[in-house]
């Protein structure tokens, strides 16, 4: 969704994506990594400790820092791709029991479900399908609604994959709910601010990433090889 691709098409302008060399897109492991992060991350009350020792405390505030984990389980996954394959591979690992979403994928290793009951039956939702007019906004409140107590929704894919109005009512509705996100819907036209959900990651009602899954020197070192590769082949 960063560039509009009717006005290429209109304008007779060709263009490649790092998905046009999935070999050497699939040794991108940086936004699979970031999501396995925030998994952790929301199961753990990390930074919670962070501060406590920066205030000078120990063990004292204890109950404020105990989390959970991973092991046991049940994580949900929306798009078994190349993103999804990671999680789900690493969270069985972990000990977690998998299923996943995704009409494109058939997988025997994971159970697959409905989305339905992905949200219902799941006690960690990671969103990692890709963004296009079909999951524009798949993910609404029939589904966010039917989420277990103490669940959590971790979404590092696009922000529009979710109807952020329905979202926003469940966070308000359901504080026992962690939400997790590294994408905001208009986030590429620059209205990420815009968005409600910036108010409640500043009342640390949820947490929010400036889009980062995929910012590192290694990712970022292929990408522009697969991008000047790309280039070549189709310029000369």
């Amino acid at each position: 969704n960063h560039i509009n691709l009717k006005d290429c098409a209109k304008n007779n302008i060709k263009v490649f994506s790092l998905l046009d060399n999935k070999k050497e897109l699939n040794t991108i492991t940086a936004s699979s990594e970031f999501t396995f992060l925030k998994i952790l991350n929301s199961l753990r009350n990390i930074e919670v400790g962070y501060n406590e020792v920066s205030n000078g405390r120990w063990r004292e505030n204890e109950d404020l820092m105990r989390g959970r984990q991973l092991s046991s389980k049940s994580v949900g996954i929306i798009g078994l791709g190349r993103i999804g394959g990671n999680i789900a591979k690493w969270s069985k690992a972990f000990g977690a029991t998998v299923s996943f979403f995704d009409p494109y994928v058939k997988n025997k290793k994971y159970q697959n479900l409905s989305i339905k009951n992905i949200f219902s039956q799941s006690d960690i939702v990671c969103i990692c399908c890709s963004y296009n007019q079909k999951t524009e906004n798949l993910i609404k409140s029939k589904y966010l609604n039917s989420m277990k107590k103490n669940s959590i929704l971790i979404n590092t894919s696009r922000g529009e994959i979710i109807d952020e109005k329905s979202l926003i009512k469940l966070i308000k509705k359901r504080k026992d709910i962690i939400v997790n996100l590294d994408v905001i819907a208009g986030e590429v036209k620059n209205k990420q601010f815009d968005s409600e959900l910036i108010k409640f990651h500043k009342n640390n009602q949820i947490k929010i990433t400036p889009h980062i899954s995929g910012a590192t020197i290694e990712s970022q070192k292929i990408a522009a090889n697969i991008a000047i590769n790309l280039l070549e082949k189709n310029i000369y």
